[in-house]
């Protein structure tokens, strides 16, 4: 291991530019394969670095694709996003995606090297270099001797979108494509058993897409145009409308998400996008209660129904399990879930678009006390010492931690009237 920190140094030299008052700029390198980690380690440096009032550079590691085994996501999220930079150092940008992408070279052929031989279980921050987030998102170290008041949320969001040359582009191809006229489009993703065939496998994140038609129904009525991400590969939908696109490829995510009226979707990539974005979201089909929470003051949420030993549980006493049963690296073999029906989503989509139409975000009472709740028991989770509580191992505990002192969205009322009852 110490030789392989040795050939970390770049890494290691940029972390340390991050920490100094005397460097203008902040360097990060985001997870390149996961869209969703992407988005949300963009976030979180863009944050970072407004508040550290320091100028973002994205570093894209690119080189050598197919002989080291790796994919870049998505290229618009390392290339095009306009963070309303003054300086624009493309100088240093390029010197130090040289550098790191040399560096990574070295680091990227141990590790597939490790994985045909020694099969030594690395940590992902030595797969990929994870500079200007390990630091402030990834790092334990000494988490549970801190004072939990202490430790801080995350800066407030800065601006951040696609650059407006690269949106006009896709606008002009995506438009012609579709013959689209009007600019109300809502996008719609739904993460199903197609993606990474994983049918068998925590089934739980999954959803059907045909119990959102009445919600694309009721959108259509409101005369938006609704566009469903995904690619091939995604399940069919039984529903056609001239004002539906059901797009089959990825190559216009980006720029839809930047320019949509607004977003609903499941826990999945395209979620933390619209998160980044800053557009309003509404997320839907949510297995736990602290992964993908609203983000932003707009953003709203609901849970599937909690099933407890084949007995259907309220939001309070699924809020009440031990992290375990939060934890989405976990099989929970006793907790199983029921999917929203058709008519739970179209409940949601019109108080989302409600509070839209009256641009009135204001928490009502009942959503205050859940996220107090919700914030109360994250504070529990790190207070427990007790050795079969897998918080204090889990290796994202300190981002766990800040998202929740950060979010500032709510649970939909309807549902918290149906589902939450005090203690």
């Amino acid at each position: 291991m110490i030789k392989l920190i040795r050939l970390d140094m770049i890494s290691l030299i940029c972390n340390k530019l991050n920490k100094s008052n005397f460097f203008n700029y902040y360097i990060v390198t985001p997870w390149i394969y996961a869209i969703g980690t992407c988005g949300e380690h963009i976030d979180i440096a863009n944050r970072i670095s407004s508040f550290k009032k320091k100028e973002i550079i994205v570093i894209k590691i690119s080189i050598f694709q197919k002989l080291l085994n790796y994919h870049v996501c998505n290229h618009d999220l390392f290339d095009n996003l306009d963070f309303g930079n003054k300086k624009n150092n493309k100088i240093l940008k390029t010197i130090l995606t040289i550098l790191i992408n040399l560096e990574f070279i070295f680091i990227r052929i141990f590790v597939l090297l490790n994985d045909k031989t020694l099969n030594l279980k690395l940590p992902e921050y030595i797969r990929f270099p994870q500079i200007g987030i390990k630091e402030v998102a990834y790092n334990n170290k000494d988490l549970f001797k801190k004072d939990f008041n202490k430790i801080k949320p995350y800066p407030n969001h800065s601006t951040v979108k696609l650059n407006s040359f690269k949106s006009e582009q896709n606008k002009r191809i995506f438009d012609k494509t579709f013959n689209i006229t009007n600019n109300k489009i809502v996008c719609l993703h739904v993460r199903d058993s197609k993606y990474r065939s994983d049918s068998k496998k925590r089934t739980y994140r999954n959803s059907k897409v045909d119990t959102y038609i009445p919600a694309i129904e009721y959108l259509i009525k409101k005369n938006y145009v609704v566009v469903r991400l995904g690619d091939k590969k995604k399940e069919k939908i039984n529903f056609s409308h001239q004002n539906f696109i059901d797009l089959y490829d990825n190559k216009h995510d980006i720029y839809l998400i930047n320019n949509c009226s607004f977003f609903i979707g499941t826990l999945s990539g395209p979620m933390d996008i619209s998160y980044l974005f800053q557009k309003p979201t509404l997320t839907t089909n949510v297995h736990s209660m602290y992964i993908g929470f609203p983000r932003n003051f707009k953003d709203r949420i609901i849970f599937k129904k909690a099933v407890l030993n084949n007995k259907e549980i309220l939001l309070n006493e699924h809020l009440d399990l031990p992290f375990s049963y939060h934890n989405y690296l976990e099989q929970m073999k006793d907790l199983n879930f029921i999917d929203n029906t058709p008519n739970e989503i179209l409940e949601a989509t019109k108080e989302f678009v409600n509070n839209l139409e009256k641009n009135n975000f204001d928490k009502t009472i009942i959503q205050k006390k859940f996220n107090d709740r919700l914030k109360k028991k994250m504070q529990s989770f790190f207070s427990d010492n007790s050795s079969d509580n897998s918080f204090h191992k889990h290796p994202l505990a300190i981002n766990f931690i800040r998202w929740s002192k950060t979010q500032q969205g709510a649970v939909c009322n309807f549902i918290l009237n149906k589902e939450f009852k005090e203690n």
